[in-house]
């Protein structure tokens, strides 16, 4: 109901929901810290260009624990296509959360931070991975059609959505 709002506001062009967790990722004997951004892979391609087009292999399918990291990443840990990789992060309830999931892509952002620290998988993949309920998200990012009326659009979503039982922050950035 939140994204059906936020996509019917007229100066919305794109809106994807993200989760995020920090945690660890190991392939063999190297470990590399890093987060993990859970996202809707065909919104977040309508959103933004950082996965796009990947270095190598494709997007990962939500399901089937696959996830995408940064070059330097890949780099650090001398991973490929296909290798397992081992994935462990705090959970939402306490726990000690931790999977296998195969690497399916690399990208490259030209930005040296977010491509040796960031782990993309699947928005569900990483609220399963770290006991998230199914409804809960930590942002939707936004895309208006102007750069300029961002601030505009954020007052307008900020109005006309009701937080009910959960905070709503809206934040022109």
């Amino acid at each position: 109901a939140l994204l059906r709002t936020i996509d019917g506001y007229p100066s919305v062009v794109a809106a994807a929901p993200r989760v995020y967790a920090g945690g660890l990722i190991s392939s063999g004997q190297a470990t590399s810290a890093g987060m993990f951004m859970g996202i809707d892979p065909v919104r977040e391609l309508t959103l933004t260009r950082f996965l796009d087009p990947l270095i190598e292999g494709r997007m990962p399918v939500a399901g089937r624990n696959e996830l995408l990291i940064g070059a330097e990443m890949a780099r650090q840990l001398t991973a490929s296509l296909d290798d397992e990789l081992v994935v462990v992060a705090p959970g939402a309830d306490g726990s000690m959360a931790n999977d296998l999931f195969t690497l399916v892509g690399i990208f490259r952002t030209g930005l040296a931070e977010l491509d040796a620290s960031f782990a993309v998988m699947p928005l569900g993949d990483l609220q399963t991975l770290v006991v998230l309920p199914p409804g809960r998200i930590h942002e939707i990012a936004v895309a208006t059609t102007d750069p300029w009326i961002a601030e505009t659009t954020a007052a307008g979503l900020a109005d006309i959505l009701t937080p009910g039982d959960r905070a709503i922050e809206v934040v022109p950035w």
